[in-house]
């Protein structure tokens, strides 16, 4: 599938939020709305699958792709994206799972041997922790890092240092992590109440 290479820049911060403004080309000539130049495909492709009207589909794109780098970071601005994307092909775990299986398969059948693989998809992170069988609270504190890059980049670092998780946990954090996050902070606030604990 081709793309246009400028895109509604209305659109795109819609659906991939503000925080990406700084790493776009923004382009505006009079009379007409903002654009950008692509900054990937995926958004481009899903618009052009949804104006075709299809229930499913899959696409195969290879085309130059911007993105503003970051100083000092030796990023190319503009480069080679190639990719697949799959839309309406079942229950979507499996279906990202086996479009990944496609790329790595590629990317190691082209000679490359230094493969690193990211995933940004909750649902996929949560499936991943459950294969674990990661004691409950662990598991939880993950699910929340994984939001937050830096701060799960922390928690495993912390995990690494000190070692294997004990086969006990204690009672009140197992309760606590089967609760959500406001309901198990307030569980905590009662008790500290409770126990004339004052937080710093």
């Amino acid at each position: 599938i081709e793309t246009p290479v400028l895109q509604p820049l209305a659109m795109l911060l819609d659906l991939a939020g503000e925080a990406m403004r700084p790493r776009l080309f923004v382009v505006q000539a009079d009379g007409i709305d903002e654009a950008c130049l692509r900054p990937d495909f995926t958004i481009p492709v899903a618009r052009a699958h949804i104006d075709g009207g299809s229930r499913s589909g899959r696409y195969l794109y290879e085309g130059k792709a911007f993105r503003v780098a970051p100083q000092g970071s030796g990023r190319a601005e503009e480069f080679l994206q190639i990719g697949v994307e799959s839309f309406g092909q079942g229950d979507p775990a499996p279906a990202d799972a086996a479009m990944a299986g496609v790329a790595w398969r590629a990317a190691a059948a082209g000679g490359r041997k230094d493969l690193v693989l990211e995933m940004g998809d909750i649902a996929l992170f949560r499936l991943f922790l459950d294969a674990l069988e990661l004691p409950p609270p662990l598991a939880l504190r993950l699910d929340r890092a994984f939001r937050r890059p830096r701060s799960l980049a922390s928690e495993l670092e912390r995990a690494q240092a000190s070692g294997p998780a004990p086969a006990q946990t204690s009672r009140l954090a197992g309760l606590l992590a089967g609760l959500p996050e406001a309901d198990a902070a307030k569980a905590l606030e009662e008790l500290w109440a409770l126990a004339g604990v004052q937080p710093v």
